[in-house]
């Protein structure tokens, strides 16, 4: 194909062929339709709809004993296809390997259905570890706001290691007799409180319901997601108004937190840290260091009511491209100290609540993420595409670490906020925002 070989072709190796590779290139291309799946040795395509990712759901076991048997008890098994549909799949229909409970240690058990895979990791423990060293929280249920008091007074409750806000509620409501009522939120991809005691969601008001916080703080995720420590004070209250009579700012149940005018996401301050920028033909590329991230934990650990480190990546000029690299081990250390990131661009910004932030760390497979923000231009558009968006901007938003593409979170969301403009007459309940693939 001569000198211009590499505009048309790409060489791979033997390796890259059998290793999924370039099955990952193949499926990450804007016109891909994702139909390739990774054989013995090279990859394959069907012509119909695969299995592109698995979503895991539910209260299942997590922690087991020295001997336990393996279960699945609980948990729910979406699969989502290319094309975009979904259904929920038996636990006969999956292989689950991995599992072993002749010592003691952190397990990773792997899930495939088809050619998709995901995984997630479970703890064994000798039986004696139980009991040796214990926890506890602070459990109150309350319905103060409407003049009912507590359902559940501050009571000390002791817990085991990975158990969740959710865990505890409904052991203890179990245990007490107290009736109440859940559903499964797959927006949030957690469990919902609807009603404890017989008052639930819009019984005292459009916006009345159940919200509960840990330490003062209403995370943003839902309560069988968030892990508990030691010295945890949880509390269950009931609100009229979407907790304002709690003392909280309700805007950010919308979805957004407005720190400086700028939307990020993640409720709490945040710890800003200024990237080193060059930008060449109008695409910029900005880096941060390990010590960088190290000196804003530290920060971050010093100072009051942060949730999130930002990543400032600012230019003089106007850029159509935005690369962020972050090191992998500073993804991994942010996550560990249960914080989220924000990335702010000239183009747009992407925030990564901490439980993505382990997901994407879990996937990578260079030294670094990249995260990248463009805003396409119309020659990199095909013709059907042009046709599709009438005009509109479109942007390209990807996440990715030595050779893979990262693009589903195990059921978890990113946050994205892009700039647009309100065209003449237009409202913004009338914007609508489309994904192409």
């Amino acid at each position: 194909m001569g000198a211009d070989a590499e505009k048309l072709a790409k060489a791979v190796t033997d390796v890259q062929m059998k290793d999924g590779t370039v099955t990952e290139h193949l499926n990450s291309g804007i016109n891909s339709y994702v139909n390739w799946s990774q054989g013995d040795n090279y990859p394959i395509f069907s012509k119909v709809a695969i299995v592109s990712e698995i979503i895991l759901s539910g209260d299942f076991k997590t922690e087991y004993i020295i001997g336990d048997s393996f279960s699945t008890e609980g948990m729910i098994i979406k699969v989502v296809y290319s094309d975009g549909t979904e259904k929920i799949v038996s636990h006969e229909e999956v292989s689950f390997s991995g599992f072993d409970s002749s010592a003691k240690g952190i397990i990773t058990i792997i899930v495939k259905y088809g050619p998709a895979e995901t995984s997630y990791t479970v703890r064994v423990r000798n039986n004696g570890d139980i009991g040796a060293v214990k926890y506890y929280i602070t459990l109150s249920i309350d319905k103060k706001t409407i003049g009912k008091g507590y359902v559940m007074s501050p009571t000390k409750i002791e817990i085991t290691p990975g158990e969740t806000v959710w865990d505890v509620l409904k052991r203890e409501l179990d245990k007490r007799g107290i009736e109440y009522k859940v559903s499964f939120n797959p927006r949030y991809n957690s469990v919902y409180i609807e009603s404890i005691e017989g008052d639930g969601e819009m019984d005292h008001g459009q916006f009345s319901g159940w919200m509960y916080n840990v330490n003062g703080r209403y995370p943003d995720y839902g309560a069988s997601l968030y892990e508990l420590e030691d010295g945890d004070v949880v509390q269950w209250r009931y609100t009229t108004n979407l907790g304002v009579d709690l003392g909280e700012d309700n805007s950010k149940w919308e979805g957004t937190y407005i720190r400086n005018g700028e939307a990020s996401g993640i409720d709490g301050k945040t710890i800003d840290v200024k990237a080193e920028t060059k930008v060449v033909n109008n695409e910029a590329t900005s880096k941060v260091t390990d010590k960088q991230i190290k000196d804003a934990l530290a920060e971050a650990e010093k100072t009051e009511d942060v949730s999130s480190i930002t990543i400032k990546s600012e230019t003089k000029t106007p850029v159509t491209k935005s690369t962020v690299v972050v090191p992998k081990s500073s993804v991994t250390e942010i996550s560990g100290a249960r914080l989220g990131l924000v990335i702010e661009t000239p183009i747009g910004n992407i925030t990564m609540p901490e439980k993505i932030l382990a997901e994407i760390a879990r996937q990578s497979q260079g030294s670094t993420v990249e995260i990248v923000v463009e805003k396409m231009a119309d020659d990199k558009l095909t013709e059907e595409q042009k046709a599709a968006v009438e005009g509109g901007t479109v942007y390209d938003i990807s996440i990715v670490s030595g050779n893979k593409k990262i693009s589903s979170f195990n059921g978890q969301k990113i946050i994205i906020f892009l700039p647009y403009e309100l065209k003449e007459g237009q409202s913004k309940e009338n914007v609508t925002v489309w994904y192409m693939n």
